[in-house]
């Protein structure tokens, strides 16, 4: 087997994993009252913060701090487009790294009225966003974001995002300064 065929098939094991792993929390999630509402969590505002963090880290093509945040094994899976036809892409945290190591635009994203759901060690930030490219409107969209808690605190595990361009409505914080 070439190393470019155990390549593909790694990477799709890994996106069946992610898929049933999601999976499994929606159908976990509904029933259980105190996942549903983490309002009260000790630990809500710490993944709201790491969240956060990830944002500025990205922006900031601040490696060390997203090696910090990442599981090494974290994936990512987007929507590019509105339609339900549109692109869906992915990557891991290894091929984003290399992506913000090589890149020199300047990024700026933020969140809006995140929800999260904690149970146990994992836990989901879902959240509206809107995304700016050298301080300009690039586009919106929803991200949700997984975390599993380790002995060194909570570690970001894997990401999905939808990118909108049509149906964003205006942002309710200003525009980025220049």
């Amino acid at each position: 087997m070439s190393s470019i065929h155990l390549k593909h098939c790694i990477d799709r094991v890994r996106k069946r994993a992610l898929f049933c792993l999601l999976a499994g929390l929606s159908l976990i999630f509904p029933f259980n009252a105190s996942a549903i509402n983490a309002k009260s969590h000790p630990d809500r505002q710490a993944l709201i913060n790491l969240t956060q963090n990830y944002f500025n880290a990205v922006g900031g093509r601040d490696i060390d701090s997203l090696q910090k945040i990442l599981l090494p094994e974290a994936q990512f899976i987007y929507r590019n487009g509105e339609e339900v036809d549109s692109t869906i892409g992915s990557t891991s945290s290894v091929r984003l790294l290399e992506i913000l190591t090589s890149s020199k635009v300047e990024l700026f994203e933020r969140m809006h009225e995140p929800t999260v759901l904690i149970q146990g060690d994992i836990g989901i930030v879902w959240t509206r966003y809107d995304f700016y490219q050298k301080k300009k409107f690039s586009h919106c969209g929803t991200d949700a974001f997984t975390f599993l808690k380790t002995k060194d605190g909570w570690r970001m595990a894997s990401g999905s995002w939808t990118v909108e361009k049509k149906a964003c409505k205006p942002a309710p914080l200003s525009t980025p300064l220049k």
